[in-house]
């Protein structure tokens, strides 16, 4: 295998990982609208499309080399979707370019012979490796769904790698069943001889094509691969999906108790090239039963375990997950495609389908019985691990079959994680504002996200990170803000905004505990944090942030939280008096960020102001029922609603506060005013969104609207 052939390899491969990884936050974008399952979900039904390879003329039609290029051309096709006009056709042609993904897929892993399918196997592997590590350089988004200049950049430098091959074949002798385009040489380099002939005597008892005259496994043996796969699919899509996702499982509040995405990345990369050298190396010990062992309760201890405990586990996972990979490879490749990678893809399905079941069990038909078990899915994972261990001793694998190019290949995508990881530092934030005493004001912003994706499904994170720049909040909560699950892109929010704005951050409960998400961005230092699973005795789960800033010296404590549906009664009720504790008990100043689902003076919203101390940021305001702005042991400044301009379906709403020198003694401010020019320069809100507005904004722009801004004072006279 040449350098030509294997850039293309690694370049072909890693944008199947980029498709496959592409689709479900496609997919979700419909029920995420319609909080009900819609129909759109069963475009997941390309992934089974490797069913058709049964029709041996037509599978071998695939495997040409006019076969793949055709397939590649309708790959390259998926990626360039981003660039569709709507959601829609979006979703139309990269599910084309899905179904295509994963023919090329079963066309290459199962080719004229078992060295070359071994071959792709470990391009398959070390690709999306390289995909990972190009996660770091984008600050966890996947390169390819980035923006239009990246997307347009890979699907270049894809479509430049195909016509290279185009011209290659032309120029090279026709290879009948060759199976790839680019492994037709390989079997005639010198260099590879000997090794060739090793291989040979360690697969004689393995060797087993789809092709006329060659005997195949089992069918049952063949359908456990396709099982077990599946898992393992599942397992690196979920966990390391993106190399930040294992911080966000043990992630557990200020003082930080674990390490950040952006520092655990190069560790978590490292851990999963350190699986892959172990099983290459040592293939009897890590197809062993002990290691299975190790693994399961590596797997249970990551999910159940927080912070460093839970994160060293996590590591030790990685090194099994890659182990698992290695440890399939020799089982995968002498089965069918029509049976190993359809049963795979429909395993991935499944459990991808039982993991949404388990967080949105409150919007799904018999959700009561999978809430929250995401532990029943870790078990039937690590039962299917079984079949990667031997009943006999002996293995087709060897050091033999490990391609030259691979060890080089991981170190290059190492130094891209290290690179990216150096890059970045600089970004990492510092305390924004300075800690004058003098400065005692601040401001403070509530705002359900939507996941980091428009109302047409579009990303919108650059858009968003600009909008909240404009705002100068100093203090920014986002719900709906746990993107860093496989059917939403595993893109971590949290930090990028973080990096993107300057801002601390303060992310939780973890990913795995089956909520929305919650994340709290602060320009003033974040001194301590707890993370809280609000009671949820019927609905989904509720998060909630408790968090202390060092606002100019002054401790100030922060409470953000998106309590349970407005049909959950019971739930509320519970949180409401779970959260007014919390107030009620704060020695220091509060302020309250809530997605409450109730109407102002409701049960809760009164319970709030009377249990929990709290004061309400504008009693007047009537228009509202999710998100609530209530403050304690401060003085209001001024309120604003922004109108959220298609970024969400929810409005961004603003607030800004005065420190009181005296806690025990001050006075509120009880005059309200819509003229800025009426106020101090400091009081007043950006311009960048007009001026005050009666009613309902409705243009997809970014305006204030419902009678603000409004400004308060004590009634007193103003030094301009």
């Amino acid at each position: 295998m040449g350098p030509i052939e294997i850039c293309h390899d690694v370049v072909a491969y890693y944008c199947f990982w980029s498709l496959f990884y592409g689709l479900a936050p496609m997919i979700w974008f419909y029920p995420l609208n319609d909080l009900d399952i819609t129909g759109y979900e069963v475009f997941a039904v390309v992934w089974l499309i490797p069913v058709i390879t049964a029709v041996g003329p037509l599978r071998r039609v695939m495997q040409t080399r006019w076969g793949l290029f055709v397939l590649e051309a309708v790959m390259l096709t998926g990626i360039l979707s981003f660039n569709a006009p709507t959601t829609w056709s979006r979703l139309a042609v990269l599910s084309l370019g899905n179904a295509a993904a994963v023919l090329y897929l079963s066309a290459r892993l199962f080719s004229q012979t078992v060295r070359e399918r071994l071959q792709n196997f470990w391009m398959l592997l070390t690709a999306n490796l390289l995909f990972l590590a190009s996660r770091i350089l984008t600050r966890s988004i996947a390169p390819m769904w980035m923006n239009r200049e990246t997307n347009l950049a890979i699907a270049a430098v894809f479509g430049v790698s195909v016509v290279m091959m185009v011209v290659r074949s032309f120029s090279s002798p026709t290879t009948e069943n060759s199976g790839t385009a680019s492994s037709t040489t390989a079997s005639s380099t010198t260099k590879h001889k000997d090794k060739a002939k090793d291989f040979k005597k360690s697969t004689t008892a393995c060797r087993a094509d789809p092709s006329p005259g060659i005997p195949s496994p089992r069918m049952l043996g063949q359908a456990a691969s396709g099982v077990t796969l599946g898992s393992i699919l599942y397992l690196s899509h979920w966990v390391f999906g993106e190399l930040g996702v294992l911080s966000r499982w043990s992630v557990n509040g200020y003082p930080m108790t674990g390490p950040t995405p952006f520092l655990s990345a190069p560790f978590v990369l490292f851990a999963l090239i350190a699986g892959t050298f172990f099983a290459a190396h040592f293939s009897r010990l890590s197809a062993s039963p002990l290691t299975w062992i190790i693994g399961t309760v590596a797997f249970f201890a990551t999910y159940f375990l927080d912070a460093w405990p839970g994160f060293v586990c996590g590591l030790l996972l990685a090194v099994y997950s890659s182990v698992l990979w290695v440890n399939m490879m020799e089982r995968v490749v002498v089965g069918h495609p029509a049976v190993v990678i359809t049963l795979s893809m429909l395993t991935y399905l499944a459990e991808i389908f039982f993991h949404v079941w388990t967080v949105a069990y409150n919007f799904v038909p018999g959700g009561v019985y999978t809430r929250e078990h995401s532990d029943f899915l870790i078990g039937f994972m690590c039962l299917t691990f079984l079949f990667t261990v031997p009943k006999k001793s002996g293995s087709c694998l060897s050091k033999h079959t490990w391609p030259a190019a691979v060890p080089i290949l991981l170190a290059l995508t190492f130094v891209v994680a290290l690179l990216g990881t150096c890059i970045r530092l600089p970004a990492q934030p510092t305390a924004k504002k300075q800690l004058n005493p003098t400065t005692r004001d601040f401001s403070a912003l509530i705002w359900t996200f939507h996941f980091g994706y428009d109302n047409q499904g579009w990303p919108s994170l650059k858009r968003a990170a600009d909008l909240l720049n404009k705002t100068n909040a100093d203090v920014i909560a986002l719900l709906e803000s746990d993107a860093s699950k496989p059917y939403l892109g595993h893109n971590d929010l949290g930090m990028w905004l973080s990096e993107e704005l300057g801002m601390f951050v303060d992310f939780g409960p973890a990913t795995k505990d089956h909520t929305w998400g919650n994340l709290l961005l602060s320009k003033y230092p974040i001194i301590a944090s707890t993370h809280h699973l609000l009671p949820s005795p019927h609905g989904e789960l509720a998060p909630a942030i408790s968090a202390t800033l060092n606002v100019s010296g002054n401790l100030v404590d922060i409470i953000s939280t998106h309590m349970g549906n407005d049909r959950d009664a019971i739930d509320r009720d519970v949180q409401t008096k779970y959260l007014s504790t919390l107030s009620a008990a704060s020695a220091n100043p509060v302020v309250f960020l809530g997605y409450v689902t109730s109407v102002p003076g409701s049960r809760d919203y009164q319970h709030f102001t009377s249990k929990g101390g709290l004061t309400d940021i504008d009693p007047t305001d009537k228009s509202r029922f999710c998100e609530y702005i209530l403050y304690k042991n401060l003085i209001r400044e001024g309120y604003a609603r922004i109108s959220h301009g298609g970024l969400s379906d929810t409005e961004l709403q603003l607030a800004r506060f005065s420190i009181p020198v005296n806690l025990n003694s001050y006075r509120d401010n009880d005059v309200v005013g819509v003229d800025a020019a009426q106020v101090d320069r400091w009081k007043r809100f950006p311009d960048d969104f007009g001026s005050h507005t009666a009613g309902h904004y409705y243009p997809w722009t970014h305006h204030y609207h419902m009678s603000t801004p409004k400004y308060f004072t004590s009634g007193e006279s103003v030094s301009m």
